[in-house]
């Protein structure tokens, strides 16, 4: 059974692989699932708030990015929100997408990352 699990995991971090190494766009997102190599513009950044809940305390800050099949939201957490900037590109290795007041949000979530492109 041991190596069963194992096996499984293993296949399961090979298809994951294959799904970053092919990356999305923004026409690829789809409500409450995860995202992986999405390459955005950020052509807008809102100013930071801080918060306070039961799961996160720190900044966050909204924004948008752009690729050549559309446009999305964005929420940015801790240190990616004086990290990015308006301007910069980004790439999500992985994280997640929620759907807000009728809108697609990508974020990279508790577990997620983001990586700056330029710099």
């Amino acid at each position: 059974m041991g190596n069963e699990s194992n096996h499984s995991m293993i296949l399961r971090q090979m298809r994951l692989h294959n799904r970053q190494s092919e990356g999305m766009q923004i026409k690829d997102l789809e409500p409450n699932k995860p995202i992986y190599g999405l390459k955005l513009k950020i052509i807008r950044r809102y100013p930071p708030k801080y918060v306070a809940s039961k799961f996160y305390t720190g900044q966050i800050a909204a924004a948008c990015g752009i690729d050549e099949t559309g446009i999305v939201g964005i929420v940015l957490w801790s240190v990616d929100v004086e990290r990015i900037q308006c301007g910069d590109l980004i790439k999500y290795v992985s994280g997640w997408c929620r759907l807000r007041s009728g809108r697609l949000i990508v974020s990279t979530g508790r577990t997620g990352r983001l990586i700056k492109m330029n710099g």
